[in-house]
């Protein structure tokens, strides 16, 4: 009977291996994606600097006429929350709902006009 509760134990703490050895593999990809986004945000940021510097030296754009915009438009989703989020694409074809990021329609294949704002 104590070969079957050591072979029980064994195979528990087999397992528990396989699940932290997979759970470091997560974390892993995970912080990876962290430091991609950090990235991505940090040159955004970059950009959008460089584009409202250009907006005021350039155009003479005042900041309340800038934010005001951005107001606008953060209110586009029917929220004030900072984020912009847009309804899905309607394949002109089919009329069915498709993710923004879609360039084909997943029911019917036709090509779907691309937003180069979607996320």
């Amino acid at each position: 009977m104590h070969i079957f509760w050591e072979m029980r134990q064994q195979n528990q703490i087999a397992q528990a291996v396989g699940q932290a050895s997979s759970a470091r593999t997560t974390v892993r990809t995970l912080r990876d994606d962290v430091v991609r986004l950090n990235r991505q945000c940090d040159k955004s940021m970059l950009i959008c600097e460089a584009l409202w510097k250009l907006l005021q030296d350039k155009l003479g754009v005042e900041e309340d006429e800038f934010l005001k915009l951005i107001t606008q438009i953060d209110l586009t989703d029917g929220q004030l929350d900072g984020r912009v989020r847009r309804p899905p694409a309607v394949c002109p074809a089919c009329e069915r709902t498709n993710p923004q990021r879609m360039t084909n329609c997943m029911y019917c294949g036709h090509e779907m006009e691309v937003d180069p704002f979607a996320s």
